[in-house]
């Protein structure tokens, strides 16, 4: 919507965005970890990503969290529903977007299913434990920061696993290439502003960016940053405005 943009009026990602999408969906890592300043686009690429995930993964099963529905519904699940109408109009899926959607919490449908099987779900992390049954392929936690403890959604405590231990999609895990390789697809994507402080995050993915291993494995993750002065698309002073509170 930025008239000065050379791709105005056109569905299009920023070049720091391009960048995070291809470490995504083409690199190695199954865990994403995207720390981003305020305003920096991170939801919004985020969303588009797990629409990407359920049209090219057929019967995939895919979860999208924030702390409760009604910021979801207008954050990352509404950008995701949003990412899934636009495949429809642009025709990369065929049929009626409104028949995909189900289940009504909160005032908003919070389920889709697609023609090619995946099916989607909007969660809330303040409920979690209506959400450990099923095995996942796709994960994305949106602003992780506002939870508590996000040690226990990510990883669990004692003998009780948390989100992690349902990363076990069938699916994702032998998705085949056009070359007819095999590649593990899962993605557990978590995407949050910096923490004032050192806090669970970075004690799970560092503190810098880097393509780390969990300890103890060689189970690699991503951890990836990005700031506000990226997103040129935000106001002129945008930057100015936030700094000068901080």
């Amino acid at each position: 919507l930025v008239p000065s943009c050379p791709k105005f009026h056109t569905r299009h990602a920023l070049k720091h965005q391009q960048e995070v999408i291809d470490k995504i969906l083409l690199g190695n890592s199954c865990y994403i970890y995207w720390q981003g300043g305020v305003g920096s686009a991170k939801t919004m690429c985020v969303a588009a990503i797990c629409a990407a995930m359920a049209i090219m993964i057929p019967n995939s099963r895919g979860i999208l969290f924030r702390k409760d529905y009604e910021l979801n519904h207008v954050t990352l699940w509404g950008y995701f529903l949003d990412s899934i109408e636009a495949a429809f109009e642009q025709n990369i899926l065929q049929g009626s977007f409104k028949r995909c959607l189900a289940v009504k919490k909160a005032g908003k449908h919070t389920e889709l299913h697609l023609p090619n099987g995946s099916y989607y779900k909007a969660g809330q992390t303040k409920n979690l434990s209506q959400y450990m049954g099923p095995s996942y392929d796709v994960i994305a936690i949106s602003d992780a920061m506002e939870n508590d403890n996000f040690g226990y959604i990510f990883h669990g405590e004692g003998t009780v696993g948390g989100l992690q231990s349902r990363l076990r999609g069938q699916v994702s895990t032998n998705y085949k290439l056009p070359s007819g390789e095999t590649k593990d697809m899962r993605r557990f994507i978590i995407e949050s502003n910096p923490p004032p402080n050192i806090n669970e995050l970075h004690t799970i993915f560092g503190k810098k960016p880097c393509e780390g291993t969990f300890p103890n494995s060689n189970i690699q993750y991503t951890h990836i940053q990005s700031h506000s002065i990226q997103n040129d698309h935000n106001p002129p002073t945008y930057l100015e405005e936030i700094t000068s509170q901080h």
